[in-house]
């Protein structure tokens, strides 16, 4: 058994935990923290990649995506690609990734502590 923070942390990072349930298995995560089987968890492999270009995207240009262009959107463009679309520099995005963790005031971005 699996600490819940231990498979968090590790399915951020895309790795999955050794002897953990593999793609289509099913996890519970109890309230105690542990994790028991009965619950489906994601593809390990699965990654985000911008719609035009195809590079890696990272959580905050997904969160830009969506605060700028579709709240619901699954698929997504990365900062160059997005710059382009708004007809903007990818300097201005990046500063209004800033804006959004300093302030707090979206909840797509997490606040800087």
């Amino acid at each position: 058994m699996h600490n819940r923070r231990e498979i968090e942390r590790e399915m951020q990072c895309g790795v999955a935990p050794e002897g953990a349930a593999k793609h289509g298995e099913r996890l519970d995560f109890a309230t105690d923290g542990v994790v028991k089987r009965g619950g489906t968890i994601p593809d390990w492999s699965a990654r985000h990649t911008c719609k035009n270009c195809g590079v890696a995207l990272q959580g905050d240009e997904i969160a830009l995506y969506r605060k700028l262009v579709d709240r619901g959107a699954s698929t997504y463009l990365c900062l160059n690609c997005l710059a382009d679309y708004c007809s903007t520099s990818r300097k201005q995005l990046e500063s209004l990734i800033a804006f959004y963790h300093r302030t707090g005031i979206c909840s797509l971005f997490a606040k800087d502590e």
